[in-house]
């Protein structure tokens, strides 16, 4: 014969936007006068709080109304008051809970819970086993892409048998939205719970893995940037220090004014490796003045500069008459 399990009488603690899970701990802050109300009387009546998530998380003073149908009884195990009227507390979850009854209290929630005991099942059969396999490994997966520091956690489950527990393991360690942890913590069949959080956890895993891709491709942009923007720094205080760090102006100066003379392509190819030769020669070298000589010399030639020719010859006579005395033979 099935014992009957009593409603026990319990303050309700209204959880904004978290779950707790029987078997885990949590820990934290509350504020609100009537929630503050409830944790002072648990701890006068045995530490045990009853834990339920509200369902609108922007509803200030929710009442049993907003709440959700499950929650998890709970065990208070340390509580500290911080300034500002905040009390921090550290849960244990015990076991699941729904409201049988509401009670009447001063300034805060009570209610008769009863327990929810998880539903039967065959623990032995193969789905249940491949099926833990699988939340594991998922699980697995989650710790490594996971930016939560959830590295011990694998030791405590990975060697569990019990669906229930590796379903609520999971559910309480993952980053799941709180309304589908609240899934999890409705169902009380502990094989659907464990169907339920693998679904959950291989779409969570998903998603960490295209964050971590396009995490590393933004770090990947990032480092090369910077690492372009060193290389010219240093190159750039490099030139300063050897003295031509105007190298790079007189270096582009040369080449804009090759390319603006519009040359035939073999003859603008000759003069810009002429150029190139000289942006790696130091500034001083013998070898550097040579080349910006002929470089000088090149670009001040009339390239493609065409005068009308008047061929007359006492124009000319005239002319060499003028500039030059004697030299009959030359001129002639």
């Amino acid at each position: 014969m099935n014992e009957v399990i009593r409603p026990v009488r319990s303050p309700v603690l209204a959880l904004r936007g978290l779950c707790v899970f029987p078997k885990m701990t949590a820990h934290f802050d509350v504020e609100r006068k009537k929630s503050v109300r409830a944790i002072e009387e648990a701890m006068r009546g045995g530490q045990r709080i009853f834990l339920i998530a509200q369902r609108d998380v922007q509803q200030a003073e929710p009442d049993f109304d907003g709440l959700c149908a499950v929650g998890t009884m709970a065990v208070i195990k340390q509580m500290l008051k911080l300034p500002g009227g905040v009390t921090r507390i550290l849960v244990e979850g015990q076991h699941r809970g729904a409201v049988a009854e509401r009670l009447p209290a001063n300034g805060y929630l009570c209610a008769a819970v009863k327990e929810l005991p998880d539903s039967g099942y065959n623990r032995n059969s193969p789905k249940t086993e491949a099926l833990l396999r699988e939340a594991l490994g998922l699980f697995g997966q989650f710790v490594e892409l996971s930016p939560r520091a959830v590295q011990e956690a694998l030791s405590e489950v990975f060697g569990a048998t019990d669906p229930s527990y590796v379903a609520d393991f999971i559910a309480h360690h993952a980053t799941f939205h709180y309304l589908e942890k609240q899934k999890a913590l409705d169902e009380l069949h502990p094989v659907k719970r464990l169907s339920l959080v693998t679904k959950l956890l291989a779409k969570e895993v998903e998603v960490l893995q295209l964050q971590h891709e396009i995490s590393e491709k933004v770090q990947e942009s990032v480092n090369q940037g910077q690492r372009d923007y060193y290389l010219r720094e240093q190159l750039h205080v490099i030139h300063e220090e050897l003295g031509d760090g105007e190298g790079d102006d007189e270096i582009e100066q040369y080449r804009t004014g090759v390319t603006e003379l519009h040359l035939a392509p073999e003859i603008e190819e000759k003069l810009l490796k002429e150029v190139s030769r000289l942006a790696k020669q130091p500034s001083g070298s013998a070898e550097a003045s040579l080349l910006r000589n002929y470089l000088d010399t090149c670009l001040e030639l009339p390239w493609n500069t065409m005068t009308k020719e008047r061929l007359d010859l006492r124009t000319a006579r005239r002319i060499l008459d003028e500039d030059h005395f004697g030299l009959e033979t030359v001129k002639k």
